[in-house]
C-alpha cells in the first residue's frame, strides 16, 4: 500500500519530517510576528490617542464662573467627522462638559480611573479602543477626566494590510525551503542509489568489487560488503579445488 511504501522509504520519511518541521516553524513564525505587529500597531494608535489626550489636558481651564471647559480642542479632521470612531470627551465630576463634533449628541461612558487600551462601543455600534486620563487642576476641586477613543476597525484593517504580505512572504519562503529540502534529500541519498547500482553490477558479473563511496558514512558498509564478496569468492575457489 501507499502508507506501507511511505514507512519503508527513507526518502519519504525525510521529506515528511522536513514538511512537518517547516509547517510548524513557519506557522509559529507567523503567529509570533503577527503578535509583535499587533502590539506595534495598537501602540501606535494608543500613542496617537495619548497625544490627543495630552492636548486636551493642556487646553482645560476654569472660567470665571467656575465652569470647566476645553478652551482650544485639537483640530484633528478625524475628530470633526461624524461617527468616525475618533472621539474625545471631557468630564468634570462625572458630568460631560465638552465633546468632539464627531461624537454628535452621543456620550462616552465607561469605568473610571486611568487606563489605556480599554474596549468600548460607539453610538453606531462600532468597537472602540479607549484611553482615559483623570486629573485635577489648581483652583478647582473638580475631578476632571479626558476620554479619547480610536476605531477598532482601523486597527484591524492596518493589521490585515500587514498580515497578508507577511503570510505571502512566509509561503514563498516555505516553498523555497521545501525545494531545498527535496534537493538535499535527493543529493544525500544519491550515494545509496549508486551503491545499489554497484551491487547489481557485481551480481551480474560485471564487477568483482564495489566502487569506494565518496561519503564516509557508507565506506564501512562498502568495506564489509567487499569483505563478504572476497570471502564468498574464496569459498567458491576452495569448493572448486576440492
Amino acid at each position: 500500500t501507499a502508507d506501507g511504501w511511505l514507512m519503508r522509504s527513507i526518502r519519504a520519511r525525510l521529506l515528511i519530517l522536513a514538511a512537518v518541521w517547516l509547517t510548524a516553524a513557519l506557522l509559529g513564525a507567523f503567529l509570533f510576528l503577527s503578535a509583535l505587529l499587533e502590539d506595534f500597531i495598537t501602540d501606535r494608535f494608543d500613542a496617537e490617542s495619548g497625544a490627543l489626550a495630552d492636548a486636551l489636558i493642556a487646553s482645560v481651564q476654569i472660567t470665571d464662573s467656575g465652569r470647566v471647559e476645553v478652551a482650544d480642542p485639537p483640530a484633528d479632521p478625524r475628530l470633526m467627522l461624524p461617527l468616525s470612531g475618533w472621539y474625545w470627551q471631557a468630564e468634570a465630576d462625572g458630568l460631560a462638559v465638552s465633546r468632539s463634533p464627531s461624537l454628535l449628541d452621543g456620550r462616552l461612558s465607561g469605568p473610571s480611573g486611568d487606563f489605556t487600551g480599554g474596549h468600548g462601543t460607539g453610538a453606531d455600534g462600532a468597537l472602540l479602543r479607549v484611553l482615559r486620563r483623570e486629573f485635577t487642576i489648581p483652583d478647582s476641586d473638580a475631578l476632571i477626566a479626558v476620554t479619547v477613543t480610536a476605531p477598532r476597525q482601523q486597527i484591524e484593517e492596518s493589521l490585515r494590510q500587514i498580515r497578508q504580505p507577511l503570510a505571502l512572504a512566509l509561503v514563498i519562503l516555505g516553498l523555497g525551503l521545501a525545494l531545498a529540502s527535496l534537493v538535499q534529500v535527493t543529493t544525500g541519498l544519491r550515494s545509496l542509489d549508486r551503491l545499489g547500482s554497484d551491487l547489481r553490477r557485481v551480481r551480474a558479473g560485471k564487477a568483482e568489487r564495489l566502487t569506494r563511496p565518496d561519503v564516509s558514512e557508507l565506506q564501512p558498509l562498502t568495506a564489509e560488503i567487499d569483505a563478504a564478496l572476497d570471502q564468498n569468492i574464496a569459498l567458491v575457489t576452495r569448493s572448486r579445488q576440492h
